[in-house]
């Protein structure tokens, strides 16, 4: 990893019907002489279920039985249209989309497959970093990012690696902090300094997918640490007795980049964050002044730099330049929320 040396300084900011059912009120028999049903029609009591011809629609008689309240949008000479519903009776919803599930995730990717608050489906997309193998962006070595007992770090990713990746990280090849990434597929955080490794490896990432990733890191009594690892707000991870965390923290640069995957939301505290704190604020923009937070990088700001909302300005400086190079990430408008 290159490491760079940037004379820039920047003010902090302040800071997701085959057929119909019909419901009758009694005898058996024709609805409508030389109406355009089946031949093979003969009741249309409570519970039958009576397939349509396909594309056929034949206005209703009005005041023939039907109970009160049914609605029937039909309409001559309008064929039944994919996802048309029709609410029959005590707001019974029957979608006419033969064959096709209405449930399951939708193929679009991001949070909103998983489950997530439907208010994210809501407004405009933000502004996220894309990067590729060889683009990048640091920030200079600061006191701030050391970690001599409690620590957290998130971020919103979304990756179009399947196997080994890092995405972010304090350090070089040989010994980092906060690292956070892919090994085999799987989401992996923790620190290493070889040949020491202590790292949590969680769940298979969905590729082309957005995923919120937090790794808290919590002292022990007898100074050695526990290391919780979160996806989308959910523990999949944890180790005890964590020795020598402080040894993973060096005078390198910290960097995010060189591999095929996109960031949003990136936040170092120097608290131990907890699962209800990671959860309630994942999904929105947060106040850079929040005590423990000592970067924030919202990724919105577009152009050379990516500014730090918290007090200490670390300000993110995109590839090799101030001004743009080969190096520089694509600032895209599809981030997570």
């Amino acid at each position: 990893m290159p490491r760079g040396s940037h004379r820039f300084a920047v003010p902090a900011a302040g800071a997701l019907l085959a057929g119909c059912y019909l419901a009758h009120d009694g005898a058996a028999g024709p609805r409508d002489a030389g109406g355009g049903f089946d031949a093979g029609l003969v009741a249309m009591d409570a519970g039958v279920v009576v397939p349509f011809d396909a594309g056929v629609v034949t206005p209703f008689d009005g005041g023939a039985g039907f109970d009160a309240g049914v609605v029937m949008p039909f309409d001559a000479g309008t064929g039944f249209d994919a996802g048309v519903v029709m609410p029959f009776d005590a707001g019974v919803v029957m979608p006419f989309d033969a064959g096709r599930p209405d449930a399951g995730p939708r193929p679009d990717a991001g949070p909103r497959d998983a489950g997530f608050d439907a208010a994210l489906d809501a407004g405009p997309r933000r502004p996220a970093l894309r990067f590729g193998p060889t683009t990048y962006f640091t920030v200079r070595d600061s006191p701030v990012f050391s970690t001599p007992n409690d620590s957290a770090f998130e971020l919103w990713v979304r990756s179009r690696e399947r196997g080994d990746a890092n995405f972010c990280f304090k350090g070089d090849a040989v010994a980092r902090h906060n690292f956070v990434g892919l090994r085999g597929g799987r989401v992996v955080a923790g620190w290493e300094v070889a040949p020491l490794s202590h790292v949590l490896v969680g769940p298979e990432l969905v590729v082309d997918r957005w995923t919120h990733i937090a790794f808290v890191a919590r002292v022990q009594p007898d100074g050695r640490h526990m290391q919780f690892l979160y996806v989308d707000g959910e523990l999949v991870a944890r180790a005890a007795d964590v020795p020598e965390i402080t040894r993973a923290l060096n005078d390198r640069l910290y960097t995010c980049g060189r591999a095929d995957f996109d960031v949003d939301e990136i936040r170092i505290w120097r608290v131990a964050r907890e699962q209800s704190a990671i959860r309630e604020n994942m999904m929105r923009q947060i106040d850079g002044s929040i005590p423990g937070m000592v970067a924030y990088w919202r990724l919105n700001e577009g152009g050379q730099i990516a500014l730090d909302y918290t007090a200490t300005g670390n300000v993110a400086i995109l590839g090799r330049l101030t001004t743009p190079d080969a190096d520089d990430p694509m600032w895209i408008s599809d981030g997570p929320f």
